[in-house]
């Protein structure tokens, strides 16, 4: 099977005071993704997010809340933001090296949430690596904790363009 194209992605990323001016790190992070109709029904969707992120010694705590979600063009467009979250607490065991505890989920529409059993909510264990030209990358097996989730899925980021900041985002690839 030869390479199809899936879609693009265009981010923003950007914080409200400079690092550690406050207790705790603020910031924010926008997406729109274009897809092709094979692979999604919304054509064209925007995210938004808040970010919190503290350090203290080896271990770092980020909450992305609330991820507000929409479809623009396409199947969701009428609908409202579906309303999700990410998190994860980091363990540095060197510069180049972190384990991770990540938890991520929606509750559906935020104007008609799902009940519990048909949202979507995993905790992943995961490994955080600087790989060769100071790419980041990151990997885990997610563990779905809803009947409506995946019972087990892969999840792998590579960031190409330089090292993360405030912003970094832990997005869920299945």
């Amino acid at each position: 099977m030869a390479p199809q194209y899936a879609g693009s992605k265009f981010r923003l990323r950007g914080q409200f005071f400079e690092k550690d001016q406050l207790p705790i790190n603020l910031g924010w992070y926008s997406e729109i993704e274009w897809w092709s109709k094979q692979f999604e029904d919304n054509l064209v969707e925007g995210e938004i997010m808040l970010i919190a992120q503290k350090d203290i010694g080896r271990w770092t705590f980020i909450v992305n809340a609330p991820d507000l979600d929409h479809g623009l063009v396409g199947a969701d467009a009428s609908k409202w933001f579906s309303l999700g979250y990410r998190a994860e607490v980091r363990y540095w065991i060197s510069k180049n090296l972190t384990l991770g505890l990540q938890g991520y989920g929606t509750s559906g529409q935020l104007q008609n949430p799902h009940q519990l059993a048909d949202q979507g909510h995993y905790i992943i264990p995961s490994v955080h690596v600087m790989l060769p030209g100071e790419i980041p990358e990151n990997f885990g097996i997610g563990l779905g904790l809803t009947p409506n989730s995946d019972e087990v899925i892969f999840k792998t980021i590579i960031y190409f363009g330089g090292k993360g900041s405030l912003a970094r985002d832990i997005r869920l690839w299945r």
